[in-house]
């Protein structure tokens, strides 16, 4: 099943957007719930964006987070977290494959159903891309959601991918010992903890490795 998840405000454009680049079989729309005349403007967004694609997906649903009252604000977005993580997490384990769209609706939901997609784990991650567009500029982010997920590294792990993306070509073990200064062995080593990461790959039959996307994040600085 290939899922869009999307956050929803006051504009339908983010699912239409999304849904006119590829179908879905079920479509979940999240938004706050913050007054009866805001949720009004909420339904309407989305019921508009359902008559433009209604072609383009199978199933719909409109998740309404309600904020309840007493919770503190050094809670407020955990709160949200741990709700929209309800949400969500069933419906990446249910699904093949998930597109995330995080464009629309407040920042504090944008931030809370992206902390939660953050918290799964890797299997579960690994279904998902990540949908963000530039606001007041041209620009729109899909990303792998699985790339964006810190790995706990020592630092030489991190100086290893450090090395793999500044050099600009495959390394085999012995140029990245050469660069790191430790044994061939060591080097190897390292390079295949990272591997079962899915921070580094074996390119080819002679031994030599580059750097996945992911790394990108976990690479020392």
């Amino acid at each position: 099943m290939k899922s869009l998840i999307a956050t929803l405000g006051f504009d339908d454009k983010p699912i239409t957007h999304a849904t006119l680049i590829d179908r879905y079989d079920l479509l979940i729309a999240i938004a706050l719930k913050t007054s009866s005349e805001a949720w009004s403007r909420v339904e309407m967004a989305y019921h508009k964006a359902l008559g433009v694609v209604r072609d383009r997906i199978q199933r719909a649903r409109l998740v309404g987070v309600e904020i309840p009252a007493g919770v503190g604000r050094e809670r407020l977005l955990s709160w949200l977290t741990r709700r929209v993580k309800e949400v969500v997490e069933p419906v990446v384990r249910d699904s093949s494959s998930v597109v995330l769209q995080l464009s629309g609706g407040p920042r504090m939901l944008i931030l809370a159903v992206y902390t939660a997609a953050m918290s799964l784990d890797d299997p579960e991650a690994s279904k998902i891309t990540v949908i963000v567009e530039g606001e007041g500029f041209a620009a729109e982010a899909w990303e792998p959601l699985i790339n964006l997920k810190p790995v706990p590294l020592t630092s030489l792990h991190r100086a290893v991918l450090k090395i793999l993306l500044e050099a600009g070509a495959p390394l085999g073990p012995t140029d990245v010992a050469s660069r790191l200064g430790v044994s061939k062995s060591t080097a190897y080593k390292y390079l295949r903890q990272l591997m079962e990461h899915g921070l580094v790959e074996k390119v080819n039959e002679k031994g030599k490795y580059r750097a996945t996307g992911r790394a990108l994040v976990n690479a020392a600085v």
